[in-house]
């Protein structure tokens, strides 16, 4: 052989050298800037925003293994800011539904007791009362759910 066709005829010629593809782990900068942008209670889209920007940081230093861990943990961190933010939203808009029923309710019981109207009266009190206990039941399921997806993504940040 000669030294022409040597580097290319031979894979196992000097000329060949092999080299493993160094993996690229996700740093989830997007979907934290969103987060803390839009969906940020108790800070957690912000603190997600930090670990990304760690993660990608990482990544530059050519250290895959550093950061996948900051990108997992940014990961976990933005799905439960996103879900406590949905959480939150849609718990706000039936808050504010049922305390508007609920205000309309005791106005209609106090024009009714104006107007002499004693059964109605009752009836629009009763109403609202009902709707001060779902009311307190949704703050409770709300808190509930809000220490349970903290407690969560506090579980899966150590796995």
């Amino acid at each position: 052989m000669d030294a022409e066709t040597e580097g290319r005829g031979n894979p196992s010629g000097p000329s060949m050298q092999t080299q493993r593809p160094v993996p690229n782990p996700n740093d989830f900068v997007l979907w934290s800037f969103f987060n803390a942008m839009f969906c940020n209670p108790f800070c957690l889209g912000f603190i997600a925003l930090v670990f990304s920007v760690k993660a990608r940081d990482k990544k530059i230093a050519q250290d895959p293994a550093g950061a996948k861990t900051f990108g997992k943990t940014a990961k976990h961190l933005n799905i439960a800011a996103l879900s406590l933010g949905i959480l939150s939203y849609i718990l706000l808009i039936v808050l504010l539904v049922v305390i508007y029923v609920n205000a309309l309710q005791y106005t209609r019981a106090r024009d009714c007791k104006v107007q002499g109207d004693v059964e109605g009266a009752q009836r629009h009190g009763n109403r609202a009362r009902v709707l001060n206990i779902i009311f307190t039941i949704l703050i409770a399921v709300g808190v509930v759910c809000v220490i349970s997806i903290i407690f969560i993504a506090l579980l899966q940040s150590r796995v």
